[in-house]
């Protein structure tokens, strides 16, 4: 499975501020949230390792800067043709991304099979809540081959169980692939999840959730308590 290492990477937007100043992190398989205030960059970041922005710096993925072919990625807000069914949409998308045509409905029922949507896939788009369409979207990535999946706050606008299930489903996949998932909702992250915090321009904090609670904690803190109080300390 892919590891993920940036080393010294800076990047602005034309005439804006810096949002990156020498970002350095590692990490590697399994699930990584992504956290930091709004403004923060975690969306310039999956789209610096996606290679739709071009910093300066390395971006190595798994020791190697062509990514191209290993990645799927799952913006914030995306578009799905509503008349068609799950499983032709999931379909179509590995079919484009190069699978034989044999091959594409197999991919596609393993693919949804793997967000616990098996059951709807000959449902049409437009009868699927706003949860299952995140699954959707994560299955039409799983579906291309890609072992490193980047998220963009996947469970914003989300209820309490759509939450639930869409972070089970991420905690699966992450078990035989590598995830970096945004987030600005604390509550999603397990302790034993890997966390990366941005702040000002750098990384503030890359580790597991536990060890942030560790160093910047203190009993009956929950965990968005921890990301304030660190913040509050390096950067306040």
């Amino acid at each position: 499975m892919p590891h993920i290492t940036m080393e010294n990477v800076s990047f602005a937007y034309r005439h804006g501020r810096d949002v990156f100043r020498s970002l350095s992190f590692s990490t590697g398989p399994g699930l990584t949230y992504v956290v930091g205030e709004n403004g923060s960059g975690k969306t310039t970041l999956l789209r610096l390792i996606l290679g739709q922005l071009k910093g300066s710096g390395d971006i190595i993925v798994d020791g190697n800067g062509d990514t191209g072919r290993k990645l799927g990625y799952l913006p914030q807000r995306f578009a799905v043709p509503a008349a068609l069914t799950a499983r032709e949409f999931v379909e179509y998308i590995a079919w484009v991304k190069g699978l034989d045509r044999e091959a594409v409905r197999t991919v596609a029922q393993v693919s949804l099979e793997s967000v616990n949507l098996s059951e709807r896939a000959d449902d049409r788009l437009a009868a699927l809540s706003g949860g299952m369409i995140r699954r959707v979207g994560i299955a039409q990535a799983l579906a291309t081959g890609a072992n490193l999946l980047l998220l963009d706050e996947p469970t914003v606008g989300l209820d309490p169980l759509q939450r639930a299930e869409l972070r089970g489903v991420l905690r699966r996949i992450g078990e035989s692939r590598t995830l970096l998932v945004s987030t600005n909702l604390m509550a999603d992250i397990d302790e034993t999840d890997t966390i990366l915090v941005l702040a000002d321009g750098q990384a503030a904090f890359c580790g597991q959730a536990q060890e942030m609670r560790k160093e910047f904690g203190s009993p009956g803190m929950t965990l968005e308590d921890v990301f304030v109080a660190m913040y509050r300390r390096k950067f306040l």
